[in-house]
């Protein structure tokens, strides 16, 4: 670890790592409830109507605190709240095989934030009714209070920029931050497009692999009846089956007793069809 990492010091930079993309709302060191109730380090869910995925990061900058959680199953108390607990760690710290099955893991390493383990998301439809209070009452302020701060300190720093340096170098800071706060909302946007993609593509070849069974099963049988047919040893391939089957098809072709048989239903078909013809003729002779 190239950084010693201090709790909070790493929570809000993970939280401002997710803020990055504006669909995200994040809540840090949210109590979800009233004075007592469970208080995950970083709370988050995207504003959806269509999914309700609200995801709990643990933060963990020492082994033994780390270990310590795992032992006692703290992390198990947040189940009720979130379709997810992701634990967030220094660059080092732990590996994905020592976190719990069904949690992710996300890594802080020199410059940027790194997935390196998913969860299994699980499906929560609503939050605890107060959870949802706490958030209304005391969340929605939050959030409006640290844009406000993030605003403010803007404000102060381009000041500070523009009485140093002069107006125009205090623009091109501000182009500067723009377009940092663009590439990191775009490149969250890209992971989690990553993120789908993955997923819809993990389901679409769950859904082929299970189509190539039925039908491999399907053949099998098929073959299995053709085999016993055609009278073919229990060993023979699909090429054989067919050799044999073609072969059949010529044999009857060749067979004088069959072509006789199809001569006389040749014959019986234009004597019913010269009837339907005289049938009219008929009926007014009558």
């Amino acid at each position: 670890m190239s950084k010693q990492w201090k709790h909070d010091e790493l929570q809000h930079d993970l939280a401002c790592h997710l803020r990055a993309n504006p669909v995200r709302m994040v809540w840090e060191d949210m109590q979800l409830g009233p004075s007592g109730s469970d208080r995950p380090d970083i709370f988050m869910f995207e504003k959806s109507y269509a999914q309700f995925k609200p995801i709990i990061y643990e933060i963990k900058v020492s082994v033994s605190d780390f270990r310590s959680d795992i032992t006692s199953g703290k992390w198990q108390k947040y189940i009720k709240y979130t379709s997810a607990v992701i634990f967030a760690v220094p660059d080092g710290m732990v590996t994905k095989n020592d976190i719990p099955d069904g949690c992710g893991l996300i890594v802080r390493k020199e410059n940027v934030w790194r997935n390196t383990k998913k969860p299994t998301l699980q499906v929560i439809d609503t939050l605890p009714h107060k959870a949802w209070m706490k958030l209304l009452i005391d969340g929605v302020d939050r959030c409006h209070s640290e844009r406000r701060e993030r605003i403010i300190k803007y404000r102060i720093d381009s000041e500070l920029v523009c009485k140093k340096f002069g107006k125009e170098m205090a623009e091109l800071l501000s182009d500067a931050q723009h377009a940092e706060y663009i590439i990191k909302s775009r490149k969250s946007q890209i992971e989690e497009l990553e993120k789908s993609f993955d997923e819809r593509l993990e389901k679409s070849k769950k859904r082929f692999d299970d189509s190539i069974r039925r039908h491999e099963g399907s053949a099998s049988q098929i073959l299995s009846e053709l085999r016993q047919a055609l009278g073919a040893r229990d060993e023979a391939d699909a090429y054989e089956i067919l050799g044999m089957a073609r072969n059949a098809a010529l044999a009857i072709d060749r067979d004088v007793e069959v072509n006789r048989l199809k001569s006389k239903l040749r014959s019986i078909e234009a004597a019913l069809k010269d009837i339907d013809r005289k049938a009219p003729f008929l009926e007014v002779v009558k």
